[in-house]
């Protein structure tokens, strides 16, 4: 049977995770909490129980905003981190709140839940980055 991952909650290897059919997709794999189950919850038959594999050696994207002080040559000092942690950068863009406050939106690509809070961890030791949230589609 084909497994897909929803791109509404981008589920990660060690996140709890449930599944529901879908009909050209297979099983379409989401995070537990994800909101766009809420009417599925209803009817259990839709729904499969899912847990991850031991054995996963793919990487999955997961979108992230931070919240950062606006300064010369922050995304580079951002982008090497991340690169530095093993962890691809598959998207950025930039949000200017005001003349100090910036939002960056990244999309990367991690192993699975403990290797982005490494990433987190390590991005928040940087001066000048507020907030870090793992964001929703």
């Amino acid at each position: 049977m084909a497994i897909s991952f929803a791109r509404c909650c981008h589920p990660l290897p060690g996140d709890p995770v449930i599944g529901h059919l879908s009909m050209g997709k297979g099983i379409v794999v989401h995070r537990h909490d994800c909101g766009n189950l809420d009417e599925l919850r209803d009817d259990p038959d839709k729904l499969v129980s899912l847990t991850w594999s031991n054995q996963i050696e793919q990487d999955f994207p997961v979108p992230l905003r931070i919240e950062v002080e606006t300064r010369r040559g922050l995304i580079a000092e951002l982008a090497s981190l991340i690169t530095d942690a093993d962890a691809n950068i598959e998207r950025i863009g930039i949000e200017e709140r005001d003349a100090r406050l910036s939002i960056v939106n990244l999309t990367i690509l991690v192993k699975g839940r403990i290797h982005l809070a490494r990433i987190i961890k390590r991005l928040r030791n940087l001066n000048h980055i507020g907030r870090i949230v793992r964001a929703r589609s």
